[in-house]
């Protein structure tokens, strides 16, 4: 494991989203890892649903980072607090109480396949939580993947991809010039 100088193993910020149009109807999903450095392209994955729900495609995003980064101490930055309580909160809980009470929970597979997942991990994951649809791009990397699961969603079938994308941080600089 990589350290930094203070001892502290580096931690890397990823932005997850999902939804559809209608919902439910074809969705997207998507993550987007922090820039390597400033300007560098950030890497991302993302995919499509032909049809499903706002839910199913921000749970997924969820797992589908923690499977692209296994051993990495993560930020996972999200703008729905639905998806982040499910795997931290609410689902640990309805399978301590047992079947009678997941059985009649949506998504509820799905949500314990992650909770299988972040229990297995040796590194650390860190919630953040974020505003949606920030008009000033106060959180670039939750724009991009906001942009990209959109853009996912448009598709309308069963695809998934891999690749870079640079995120755009002009929105956030004209808008703090702004304030000042």
């Amino acid at each position: 494991m990589t350290t930094t100088t203070t001892g502290i193993p580096p931690v890397l910020t990823v932005a997850t989203d999902g939804g559809c149009n209608p919902n439910p109807g074809p969705g997207g999903w998507a993550w987007v890892a922090e820039e390597p450095a400033p300007g560098e392209p950030a890497r991302y994955g993302a995919g499509s649903f032909r049809k499903t729900t706002n839910n199913i495609a921000e749970l997924t995003a969820i797992k589908e980072v923690l499977l692209a980064f296994p051993d990495i101490a993560l930020t996972i930055e999200f703008d729905s607090q639905y998806a982040k309580k499910c795997v931290t909160e609410w689902g640990p809980n309805w399978r301590r109480q047992g079947e009678a009470v997941w059985s009649t929970k949506k998504n509820v597979d799905l949500i314990f396949e992650i909770i299988d997942i972040l229990q297995a991990r040796t590194a650390a994951v860190f919630w953040r939580k974020v505003k949606a649809h920030a008009r000033d791009n106060r959180h670039p990397l939750n724009t991009a993947v906001d942009k990209l699961a959109s853009r996912m969603s448009s598709i309308r079938g069963d695809t998934r991809e891999e690749g870079t994308v640079l995120i755009d941080r002009e929105l956030r600089g004209a808008a703090s010039r702004a304030r000042r």
